[in-house]
């Protein structure tokens, strides 16, 4: 079976079909044309994403690869994005973009950056990372840096060490004291759950975020079932990760201020 229902001219003449016999076989709706030389073995609304992947992989021969957030989906990172499947070639080589494809031709990539998963050409996870880091926005970045985390994939300059729950809750309450706001209660039990930071009195509450704790798909969700819960319950919920708490801890405290009316 052609891997995921794709395959292409070269392959079609390797068994023995050359292009018009691949024509004919469109016609009678035994091949479906995706791209130029490139065909489906089954209508086009029953292809799988990763069959359209590879398409556009195929498409963008000789050295084309899955790229930016199809790339990022592949390693399964983030949901599958819509549009026109892009695709990276190194240099100025490659076709161009086409309606379905589009190429990004990049001089930085090199063969270090590029791999194969489930029979797709694709950016290593580093690579990937490099590339949506430039559009996405910092929300879903760390999202999809997270998930890389917790995968175990080889993150290169993205490694990083994430600092456990201690050492997150100690910066969280040394940048409150330091700005002069009143102490929160910590670890306080509210219905089911134990919440990070409380304010009893502007019925605040606060959850720092780590990828460790927080990286998961399926701590995701309990976090957000949670918050709504919370919410039902006249609790107004914030969290902030460790990176804001890091890097912009001006903006985290202006935000306290105004949730506590300082």
């Amino acid at each position: 079976m052609e891997a995921h229902a794709i395959i292409d001219s070269d392959e079609l003449l390797a068994i023995g079909i050359d292009k018009r016999s691949a024509w004919r076989r469109v016609q009678r709706g035994r091949l479906f044309r995706l791209h130029v030389g490139v065909y489906s073995v089954v209508p086009p609304q029953l292809l799988r994403p990763r069959g359209r992947w590879l398409a556009g992989v195929k498409a963008g021969k000789p050295d084309a690869v899955l790229s930016f957030g199809y790339a990022a989906a592949l390693w399964e990172l983030r949901a599958p994005p819509s549009g026109r499947v892009h695709v990276s070639v190194p240099g100025s080589s490659g076709r161009r973009s086409r309606p379905g494809l589009c190429v990004h031709r990049c001089s930085s990539l090199t063969s270090g950056d590029l791999t194969v998963r489930d029979g797709i050409s694709v950016t290593t996870p580093s690579r990937t990372l490099r590339d949506v880091k430039r559009t996405a926005s910092t929300a879903r970045f760390e999202a999809m840096l997270a998930q890389a985390a917790h995968q175990q994939y080889d993150l290169g300059a993205f490694a990083f060490e994430e600092p456990n729950r201690n050492e997150i809750e100690r910066r969280f309450l040394t940048l409150c004291r330091r700005h002069g706001l009143p102490s929160p209660v910590t670890q306080r039990i509210i219905g089911p759950y134990t919440v990070d930071f409380f304010w009893p009195g502007a019925r605040l509450v606060v959850e720092t975020d780590g990828f460790e704790t927080h990286g998961t798909r399926g701590n995701f969700e309990s976090d957000r079932a949670r918050d709504a819960w919370l919410a039902t319950q006249g609790y107004r919920v914030v969290r902030f990760t460790w990176r804001q708490l890091r890097d912009e801890p001006e903006s985290v405290i202006r935000t306290l201020r105004r949730l506590l009316g300082e």
